[in-house]
């Protein structure tokens, strides 16, 4: 029987939290498929002092030692406060969450979490899942032989088997596909995507420069994101800091070849949003969680791609109805075919979401990966 320790980490610094953040590196060291995230974006993550979320959110991180005091797993717990409130419940969630295939390892890093949320008076464990929708959610259940992506996350298949000896089951799943485009536009888009744009009283937004769209449009696209998504699994609408945060880190970033978004004729509103980006994957591998390192990577993967990901697709509740990703997809599939984009990942879709499944059932689609999310009474 192996003999773990369980570890907090108290120093929340960049120093203190560097073996929380390389553990996972250094465990997938040898494998192919796994993307690693960037550092930097760990930390500004995990450190309280630079998430806005920790404005309604607490957490606790774990290392786990073998007898050779040597790390074997990591786990984060975490409570966010405004969704339990909002769906009425009280979750302690386990994420960033990785361990040898050692049962005993799981077992003790998924107890340290329970034994915490325990005692914030939480009365079921969930996850993975981050601090907010924004972060990676979901432990792959298949899909074990396909290439992750920078926004998702890569577990071997013994993380759902352990989980589910420790008696979790499921509690909602998220769906990944690969598009493959044409060489032109379909004809459903050409064709009605005018039609509907008239009769919706929308139109997509052409023409600006990142900045401006930031400038102008910025917190009203992630405004529109919380309408969108507000009737999701666990989602806790953005702060305005928060948000302030994604226009800097995604907007100015951002190719405006590869965003799209509609608005409302009379009010300016953004009604509906895609955001799309250049596959990383490969210039993530390269940088292996160092901007320094692998910058000419990611800027090379940023100019010349021929496929991407589908990161974020959403309408708000009133236009729903209206048919508005018709304009959107038309845009965004002409700049597809004039960029030679050969395919597109699309980013996990709750499996009950209808709405946004049905908007890929004209395209020529296949699966990819199926995400879950875990969750146990406590």
């Amino acid at each position: 029987m192996t003999k773990i320790k369980i570890v907090e980490i108290t120093d929340r610094t960049k120093r203190g939290l560097k073996p929380f953040v390389d553990f996972q590196k250094k465990l997938y060291k040898d494998e192919p498929l796994f993307i690693p995230s960037m550092d930097d974006d760990e930390y500004n993550t995990l450190i309280p002092a630079r998430n806005k979320a920790f404005a309604f959110c607490e957490s606790v991180y774990y290392l786990a030692y073998n007898e050779k005091n040597e790390i074997v797993g990591r786990v984060a717990g975490i409570i966010n406060h405004k969704a339990n409130e909002i769906w009425n419940h009280k979750n302690v969630r386990f994420g960033w969450i990785d361990f040898i295939e050692d049962f005993e390892v799981c077992q003790a890093l998924v107890k340290a979490v329970e034994d915490w949320g325990r005692s914030k008076g939480m009365t079921q464990c969930v996850g993975p899942l981050g601090f907010t929708d924004m972060d990676k959610e979901g432990l792959m259940v298949d899909g074990f032989d396909k290439e992750g992506t920078f926004t998702t996350i890569w577990n071997w298949p013994y993380y759902p088997d352990f989980l589910e000896r420790l008696g979790y089951n499921k509690e909602a799943d998220w769906i990944q596909d690969i598009m493959y485009m044409d060489d032109k536009v379909p004809e459903v888009l050409t064709k009605f995507a005018p039609i509907i744009s008239k009769r919706a009283g929308v139109h997509v937004v052409k023409g600006l420069s990142r900045n401006e769209i930031a400038k102008r449009y910025g917190r009203d696209l992630f405004h529109c994101v919380n309408a969108a998504f507000q009737n999701l699994y666990e989602y806790s609408p953005m702060t305005d800091e928060q948000i302030d945060v994604y226009v800097n880190e995604y907007l100015r970033v951002a190719n405006r070849d590869l965003i799209a978004f509609v608005v409302d004729d009379k009010t300016d509103r953004v009604v509906g949003f895609a955001f799309t980006f250049p596959n990383m994957s490969k210039a993530y591998k390269k940088a292996n969680g160092s901007f320094l390192r692998g910058a000419f990577h990611l800027l090379r993967a940023l100019r010349h791609f021929d496929t991407i990901e589908m990161l974020m697709i959403g309408i708000v509740p009133e236009y729903q109805a209206k048919g508005v990703t018709a304009p959107m997809f038309e845009y965004l599939y002409s700049n597809y075919v004039r960029l030679g984009v050969k395919k597109a990942i699309v980013n996990p879709r709750l499996e009950t979401n209808s709405k946004v499944l049905n908007l890929f059932e004209s395209f020529n689609t296949e699966h990819y990966m199926r995400r879950r999310c875990y969750k146990r009474e406590l």
